[in-house]
């Protein structure tokens, strides 16, 4: 298993790319931190490439590879339909 640093990295990754986590005190607050500049130096080790998806939807497993071969990747599912996105 990693390390706890690649943990609280991997954590500060989905923390970022959530849409109201990128407030700095709630990512600290999430991450444990006592003190801001611990935050900010997790926040500069991630790369804030743009918010810009192209979307996709599979309602079948070979659907579901298809889009995982072309570098998709699984978001959510909702009405029996799954959410893939992929940076543009």
């Amino acid at each position: 298993m990693g390390s706890w640093n690649t943990i609280k990295k991997i954590i500060m990754y989905f923390i970022i790319y959530s849409p109201p986590s990128k407030n700095i005190m709630l990512v600290m607050q999430r991450l444990g931190h006592r003190s801001i500049t611990s935050t900010i130096i997790y926040t500069h080790l991630v790369s804030f490439e743009g918010d810009e998806y192209h979307t996709a939807t599979s309602k079948s497993l070979e659907e579901d590879e298809e889009l995982l071969k072309a570098g998709f990747e699984y978001v959510t599912e909702r009405d029996e339909v799954k959410i893939y996105r992929k940076r543009k």
